[in-house]
């Protein structure tokens, strides 16, 4: 019986196995001699990732008295226009819906 640790298909954003990716080495095999380096792969597809996600993310900053929609998830009315009130978080405001207090 031979077991052969390159045999795996599992092909990550490095086009390495997981294994690798979490021993943070190159497994010893005879084969694992010949391949090349998958460092400077990683980084360029990490550096990728983050440039995407920064340039597509929206932004959405709101100061209180700004006039917003909000998602209504208890009646016939999908949006509700509103004021906002304070900041409550990162991305979640208190809006203030004629009659109700959304968060």
């Amino acid at each position: 019986f031979t077991y052969d640790n390159n045999n795996f298909h599992f092909i990550f954003s490095a086009g390495v196995a997981p294994a690798q990716m979490l021993m943070g080495r190159k497994l010893h095999t005879r084969r694992s001699l010949i391949l090349p380096d998958v460092s400077a792969k990683v980084l360029r597809s990490q550096d990728l990732q983050v440039r995407c996600s920064v340039r597509h993310r929206p932004l959405w900053h709101f100061a209180p008295d700004d006039t917003v929609f909000g998602r209504n998830f208890n009646r016939d009315a999908h949006w509700l226009s509103g004021i906002v009130v304070r900041q409550t978080g990162p991305v979640s405001y208190q809006i203030w819906v004629p009659g109700l207090l959304m968060k």
